[in-house]
C-alpha cells in the first residue's frame, strides 16, 4: 500500500497532517466527537424498522495519497501551458469512464470546451483528475473526490480561481469570476454594513438550488491576482498544505510531535466507530446553532484555500466513517451498517446529499467567514443554477 511520508525536522518520517490521533481528540473532531451538555445533539430523520446489511466484500476507505496526488498533478497539470495561462481554473473529477459510462458528458463538455475558447475578463481552463491509484483517490468516494485536487491547486496557485466543477453541469451565460465578485460584494456589502467596502472579498462562493441551500456541483474558490507565484517542490507543496492545514485548528502547548505527527498516518485509518457512538450530527442544524459564534476552532478563513482545507479535513473523518468499496468497486451509497444500532437504525442518515456526503459539510463552512475572505451565496433561483435546461 502506498503511503504518504516525507521529511520533517521534528521526525524520521512522517504522515501528512492531522494524524488520527489529533482528529479524534483534538479540536477538529469537536462536530463528531460531541459537544457541552448544554448543546443539544441532532439526529436526522427517524429509526429504522431494522438493521442494514453489510454487503460482502466490503472494504471501508483507509486513506488520501497526498504526495501520490500532488506528483500526478505536477507532471499532468501544472506544467501546461493553458493551465499556466489561465486565471480560472474548473476541475472536474469521476471514477467513472467518461465515453462509457456518463453519456451526459459529451453534452455539457461542448459548452465548457467553448466557454475556454473565449476570452472575456478571464482565461478558463478545465482540468480533469481521475479517481483511481495514479492520482491517489482511488479509496476517495467520488462526490468528495474532487475536494482534494481543489485543496492542493488552490494552496500552491493562490493567484487562480479554483471551481469544482461536475461532470453533469454546463455554462448556460457568458460569465467570469469577476462578474460573480462584483454581484456578491453588492449583495454582502447589503447584509454587512459593518465591513469596510475596500476589504471585502469573496473566499468561497457556493450556489443554491430549489432542493438545498447550498449544491455541491459547482463551487467557486476565489484567488488574488496579486499573490506571488508558486515555487517549489512536490515536498515542499507537500509541507505547505499540512502546515495551512494545521494554520485553521487550535493547537495547545501540551500537543507533542508524537501527537501531530503520526508516523504513516495521513487520514483517519484507525477510526474507532464506537467513540462516535451518538456524536453523528446534522451538520446543517449544527451550522445554524452555530451561526452566532463563526469560528469552531478559534480561527477564520484568510483566503479561499482555508475553506478546502477545512472541508478536506472533514472528508477523511466522513469517508472513514462511511464509504468504502464493494469487491473493489466504488458505490454511491454510504454505508453505516456497522456503526453502533442506535446511530445505524436513522433512517435517512445515509442519504445523498446528506451528513455523509461532500454537500453536508459544504453547509458548515460559512462560519469561518471573515470581512477578506466571506462565504458567498448565489441563489439558483436567480439562474444561477438550474436542474434541468428549457427545452
Amino acid at each position: 500500500m502506498a503511503s504518504t511520508f516525507f521529511e520533517h525536522p521534528g521526525a524520521s518520517t512522517c504522515g501528512i497532517w492531522p494524524s488520527t490521533g489529533y482528529l479524534l481528540a483534538g479540536h477538529l473532531s469537536a462536530l463528531i466527537t460531541g459537544f457541552t451538555q448544554e448543546v443539544v445533539k441532532f439526529w436526522t430523520g427517524t429509526k429504522a424498522s431494522r438493521k442494514p446489511r453489510v454487503p460482502d466484500g466490503f472494504q471501508p476507505f483507509q486513506k488520501v495519497d497526498t504526495k501520490t496526488l500532488l506528483r500526478w498533478l505536477n507532471e499532468n497539470i501544472c506544467q501546461s501551458a493553458h493551465f499556466q495561462a489561465a486565471h480560472t481554473v474548473l476541475i472536474m473529477s469521476e471514477n467513472r469512464g467518461l465515453h462509457t459510462q456518463l453519456g451526459f458528458f459529451e453534452h455539457t463538455l461542448r459548452k465548457l470546451l467553448a466557454r475556454t475558447a473565449i476570452y472575456r475578463r478571464e482565461q478558463w481552463h478545465i482540468v480533469f483528475v481521475p479517481l483511481i491509484a495514479e492520482t491517489g483517490l482511488d479509496q476517495v468516494h467520488f462526490t468528495w473526490g474532487g475536494v482534494y485536487p481543489l485543496e492542493a491547486l488552490s494552496t500552491r496557485y493562490k493567484d487562480k480561481n479554483f471551481v469544482l466543477w461536475d461532470c453533469d453541469a454546463a455554462p448556460t451565460a457568458l460569465y467570469d469570476i469577476l462578474d460573480l465578485m462584483d454581484l456578491l460584494d453588492l449583495a454582502t456589502a447589503v447584509a454587512h454594513p459593518e465591513w469596510d467596502s475596500g476589504r471585502m472579498k469573496p473566499g468561497i462562493a457556493v450556489v443554491s438550488e430549489h432542493a438545498s441551500n447550498v449544491n455541491a456541483g459547482i463551487v467557486y474558490v476565489m484567488g488574488d491576482p496579486g499573490a506571488n507565484k508558486p515555487t517549489g517542490t512536490v515536498e515542499e507543496w507537500l509541507t505547505d498544505i499540512e502546515k495551512e492545514r494545521l494554520a485553521m485548528v487550535n493547537t495547545t502547548p501540551d500537543e507533542g510531535l508524537g501527537t501531530l505527527w503520526d508516523q504513516g498516518t495521513n487520514s483517519p485509518v484507525d477510526l474507532d466507530i464506537e467513540d462516535f457512538h451518538s456524536r453523528v450530527q446534522d451538520w446543517q442544524q449544527k451550522a445554524r446553532q452555530a451561526a452566532g459564534d463563526p469560528h469552531f476552532f478559534g480561527k477564520y478563513a484568510r483566503n479561499g484555500t482555508d475553506y478546502a482545507h477545512v472541508w478536506a479535513m472533514f472528508g477523511l473523518v466522513i469517508n472513514q466513517l462511511a464509504h468504502g468499496t464493494v469487491h473493489g468497486v466504488q458505490v454511491k451509497k454510504a454505508y453505516i451498517a456497522h456503526l453502533p444500532d442506535d446511530m445505524n437504525l436513522i433512517t435517512g442518515l445515509g442519504k445523498w446529499a446528506g451528513p455523509f456526503y461532500e454537500q453536508g459539510i459544504l453547509k458548515l463552512l460559512d462560519a469561518y467567514e471573515t470581512e477578506g475572505a466571506y462565504y458567498g451565496r448565489l441563489p439558483g433561483e436567480f439562474a444561477f443554477m438550474r436542474n434541468t435546461l428549457s427545452q
